[in-house]
């Protein structure tokens, strides 16, 4: 069975498993939290407007838009990746129809970017809550049938990466 069966059978077993009418809303608010980063940028501005967590909410917002560039500007376009609906008819996406490619999720990335600097430069508790956050985000993309695993993953990766590119910079300051 090839990659994206496995992928598809995984998105269809949570579709066909899990996803119930009782937690629809629930998931479609968790996602929004990553719509155009609102929730992340309202974290962020919070820090900065405190002298204490102002670096690792600059470092963060940063992040942020960098992560942002890499991954609507670069990869969706390099790698042109069809949504699963769009692949298989048995996926019933829930919510908004995203109109930009698959691969990698946008909302994971800024969600995990953030998480990630904040477990580096901010109390662990803090880090903490906010990576539960973004992984619930990160699940939250594959219950509504908008993105593949391996499309979270590569949004998880890109994360790391530009934020651990950050985080070198917060710590040679």
């Amino acid at each position: 069975m090839s990659m994206i069966n496995k992928e598809i059978n995984l998105l269809l077993w949570i579709q066909n498993h899990i996803r119930n009418e009782k937690m629809n809303k629930l998931w479609k608010a968790v996602t929004s939290l990553s719509d155009a980063g609102w929730f992340w940028i309202a974290i962020n501005i919070i820090l900065i407007i405190n002298i204490k967590t102002r670096i690792a909410g600059f470092y963060a917002f940063v992040g942020m838009i960098i992560q942002a560039l890499i991954v609507n500007c670069v990869i969706k376009i390099a790698t042109n990746r069809s949504r699963p609906f769009e692949i298989n008819n048995s996926i019933v996406p829930l919510g908004r129809i995203p109109k930009d490619r698959s691969f990698p999720s946008g909302h994971t990335s800024v969600a995990f970017t953030s998480a990630f600097i904040y477990l580096q430069s901010l109390p662990l508790w803090f880090g903490v809550v906010m990576l539960f956050i973004a992984i619930l985000i990160a699940f939250s993309r594959m219950y509504l049938g908008v993105h593949f695993l391996t499309d979270v993953i590569g949004g998880i990766v890109v994360a790391f990466i530009v934020a651990m590119c950050i985080v070198s910079k917060i710590m040679i300051i």
